[in-house]
């Protein structure tokens, strides 16, 4: 999907998986540097803009910023440019711009025909399945593609500038408040190929929270650099800049004018400039290429970014970024991936096309790849022993609901099959580190980082979902080696289900049961009891890997039973309901509500092969009733006194509904609200029962939302930006293409629920990952070794 200038809401992460990032806009521009541990919404560096020469032989040079013209409203109290913005608000710029990105490659096109030239800009970052090392890398290749469209032969010099905010953990829109506390120089570097400028701060201690550097270098060999503005005040540096570039074929290294007098108005701002020349005949291209690099190790070993919630530790209270094992600063990141750049950029771009050679709409493959972003994103990081870590979401400069929160994360499918071992680092701690000896699992992990242990309830859907994504990772890796470490507290936790939640010992919960509403529900109802009987199957699954007999007998009484009850109990005749005597005796229940997530534990236990949980028929029923009563195709009329994250003419999938009246005084927080992430999960399910369309329609809805004008394609909002609950969409593809894996039998197989005769899909497992021809019934491998994975037979 391209989206034009005027969609100004269009805006494109680079960076790696846990490195922090810079969104590139619609109009081509680099705005919300999160480069610094930290969230960073609109936080600007100023003066990070590429400016083109132009100069035809005989002619004046022509200077335009390479961005599209700004789009309104234009008001502010001191103009575009003023508060310090500092983006060079009123200088030329072209006419046009579109924006098409999709996992890790953004290209924006300028149109511009008072030009002789057509520009593009591809900007990168490596994003490769199963390479979880060289996907986490803090670096975005900034290729700029310049085509002389004239009979001439053109001078072209393209110009990138940027100001030195090291050593500050900039954090506020204005960069004032946090350039005054050290000296920053800018050095020029020329070694192993590359070329360009170094931002350094003198003095800091390589332990200090804010140490780290950033580069702008290139492997085009003729350049020439300012490294250092005139910073006397006023505008003074980029008049300088403008000078020298109308007036010199290269830049000056030094400002050509020196003030010695101590101005008031001096700036405490470091901003330098490198540029790239080539002559292009006509009609011919040439491509100038930057690597923005960024070197930013330290992290707080808490979930606190202010530190305020922390007793120190060994490494007194600092914990390194795992870029930061295998790199040693930003100039070694650029040289580092300058090495790997053909297999890096190439591999991105393999997988990017293999995902959208998948037979699916659009929209759906743009849901499954745009929400890859929330990876990149400042949700997410990885510490140094590359344990895989995240908030729910985040907040415009700070993280958002801490501690890899289980019953957020339990909806997320992407990582866990593009990233197996990241996934496993999660399982690994919530079952060693957070689930105690009686089988209570904190459902937000804050020991890994020295926090004292989450005192909470328990969550049930929580606790159990992990559990069945336990099973998913080892049948996608066939890590016996993770369930031999794990398997006690999985029998701990299921033990503790059973006295915690199930009150009269019938193997249906019914207790108190905290949940991803951030509520208790109480009584049997769906929600819960699929993700009980769901790990209940996945536990027997694991009893007969582990030959563990006393196990596999009690599993399998438990959900012959328990499932049995459950389902008599709670099915009205169209979908389950919460079985509560009165709804109103405790505030935020549901009742006899239609719930969007009833089924949740069925949807998990259909991607891990786990057939049904409740009766199959019911099940089936259940989920149709779920789209005919919750899926709304304008909310026009729709009564919400919560969070709106879809309003007036959007369509959405409510969380829940009343359709047969009861609805409680005060139904429970979120209930009228629509949720991106729960959406996916509903049309991942309604895709294995066979509702394609009514899937595909909400699909549609929630792209609809995100149209670049009223929402971010990029950016599914719930509780912040970035919110990890959408990563449920690759479960789309799981759901569509009918793939089963099985990497202990070293066995894959597909049967599409998509009619589709031509059906190709992308797959992956722990060994690789490629295309499936359903129409030839073969796979082709793409990246690993696919060699001893048997193909079984499909339908």
């Amino acid at each position: 999907m391209k989206y034009s200038n005027t969609h100004t809401q269009a805006s494109f992460l680079l960076g790696g998986i846990g490195t922090g990032n810079i969104s590139l806009g619609s109009r081509g521009q680099f705005h919300s540097f999160e480069l610094f541990n930290k969230p960073g919404k609109n936080n600007l560096i100023p003066f990070t803009f590429a400016l083109i020469r132009i100069k035809e032989k005989g002619k004046s040079p022509i200077i335009k910023v390479i961005e599209a013209k700004y789009q309104p409203p234009y008001s502010n109290s001191h103009g575009l440019d003023g508060n310090h913005g500092h983006q060079g608000a009123g200088l030329p710029r072209l006419q046009k711009s579109t924006i098409e990105g999709k996992v890790s490659i953004c290209e924006v096109i300028f149109y511009d025909d008072t030009i002789p030239v057509s520009i593009k800009l591809i900007a990168t970052s490596p994003f490769i399945p199963l390479d979880e090392k060289n996907s986490g890398l803090p670096v975005v290749k900034l290729q700029y593609e310049v085509t002389n469209t004239s009979s001439k032969e053109l001078d072209v010099t393209i110009c990138f500038s940027t100001s030195n905010v090291t050593g500050e953990g900039i954090d506020q829109l204005d960069w004032k408040e946090n350039c005054n506390n050290n000296e920053k120089v800018n050095r020029y570097i020329s070694k192993n190929g590359l070329q360009g400028i170094n931002f350094q701060t003198v003095g800091i201690s390589k332990r200090d929270i804010n140490y780290g550097d950033m580069s702008i270098l290139t492997p085009d060999d003729n350049v020439s650099y300012k490294l250092k503005w005139l910073n006397q005040g006023f505008y003074d540096g980029l008049t300088e800049l403008l000078h020298d570039l109308e007036n010199h074929d290269k830049l000056t290294i030094e400002p050509i004018y020196h003030d010695d007098l101590k101005s008031p108005h001096k700036t405490p701002l470091e901003t330098a400039s490198l540029c790239i020349h080539k002559t292009i005949k006509p009609n011919n291209k040439e491509t100038f290429t930057f690597y923005y690099s960024w070197y930013f190790p330290n992290r707080y070993l808490s979930w606190d970014s202010s530190h305020n919630q922390f007793t120190h530790g060994e490494q007194g209270g600092v914990i390194k970024n795992f870029y930061a094992t295998f790199l040693d600063n930003s100039v070694h990141v650029s040289t580092y991936f300058h090495n790997k750049s053909d297999y890096l950029i190439n591999t991105t771009a393999q997988f990017e096309k293999a995902l959208y050679q998948t037979t699916l709409p659009q929209d759906v493959l743009d849901s499954i790849a745009y929400n890859l972003t929330i990876l990149r994103s400042t949700t997410c990081f990885v510490i140094d022993d590359g344990t895989f870590m995240a908030y729910e979401g985040c907040h415009e400069q700070e993280g958002c609901c801490f501690g890899s929160c289980t019953h957020v994360w339990n909806y997320e499918q992407s990582l866990a099959f593009l990233f197996p071992k990241l996934e496993r680092s999660m399982r690994e701690v919530e079952f060693l580190s957070e689930t105690d000896e009686s089988g209570n699992m904190a459902f937000r992990s804050l020991q890994k980082l020295g926090m004292s242990r989450w005192q909470y309830h328990p969550a049930v859907d929580g606790q159990m979902g992990t559990i069945i994504q336990l099973y998913r990772d080892i049948l996608l890796s066939g890590d016996i080696k993770l369930l031999n470490k794990v398997w006690d507290k999985v029998k701990a936790s299921l033990n503790f289900a059973l006295s915690y939640w199930d009150s009269d010992n019938d193997y249906v919960l019914d207790s108190q049961q905290h949940n991803t509403y951030d509520i208790e529900f109480y009584g049997p109802n769906s929600l819960a009891n699929s993700m009980f009987f769901g790990a209940i199957k996945a536990s027997l699954k694991m009893a007969k890997i582990m030959d563990d007999k006393k196990h596999i007998d009690k599993f399998t009484i438990i959900y012959e039973k328990g499932s049995k009850k459950a389902d008599e109990i709670l099915f009205n005749g169209e979908y389950y309901q919460q079985n509560i005597e009165n709804v109103n005796s405790i505030r935020h229940q549901y009742g006899t509500g239609c719930l969007s997530d009833q089924l949740f534990g069925q949807t998990l236990a259909h991607i891990s092969g786990l057939g049904y949980v409740l009766d199959k028929q019911h099940t089936k029923k259940a989920i149709y009733s779920v789209y005919m009563n919750n899926f709304k195709k304008t909310l026009h009329n729709h009564i919400n006194a919560q969070r709106s994250y879809a309003l007036n003419d959007d369509g959405g999938l409510l969380v829940c509904s009343w359709p047969k009246g009861d609805k409680p005084v005060l139904e429970f927080p979120y209930a009228n609200e629509v949720w991106a992430g729960i959406e996916y999960q509903v049309a991942t399910h309604l895709l294995y029962e066979g509702f394609v369309e009514q899937a595909y329609t909400i699909i549609k809805a929630i792209r609809k939302r995100h149209d670049g004008i009223n929402r971010n394609p990029w950016n599914e909002v719930e509780c912040g930006n970035h919110y990890a609950r959408s990563l449920a969409s690759f479960g789309l593809l799981i759901a569509a293409s009918g793939y089963k894996f099985n990497l202990i039998e070293n066995e894959i197989s597909f049967s599409p629920n998509v009619k589709n005769e031509e059906f190709t899909t992308f797959f992956i497992c722990e060994k690789g990952w490629g295309t499936y021809s359903h129409k030839e019934r073969k796979i082709k491998t793409i990246y690993g070794n696919l060699d001893d994975i048997q193909l079984k037979e499909t339908k």
